[in-house]
């Protein structure tokens, strides 16, 4: 962590934007790789739209915070 703020202490703020957006869909194709298939055997094709529901609550819950 220390390297990382030191090494991107100067970048503008698309810069960073890109990066967080990189690592959160990195985050999302792991999560959904292994745990989406599992949810989908155990609970349906509602398995879907659930999680697109959790990720814009979710998002909303950022943007009041």
């Amino acid at each position: 962590g220390a390297i990382g703020f030191v090494l991107f202490a100067d970048l503008g703020c698309n810069s960073i934007a890109f990066i967080k957006a990189f690592g959160a869909g990195a985050l999302l194709v792991m999560v959904f790789d292994t745990m989406a298939p599992e949810a989908y055997r155990e609970a349906g094709p509602v398995t879907g739209l659930t999680a697109v529901v959790g990720f814009a609550f979710a998002y909303l819950l950022g943007e009041v915070a």
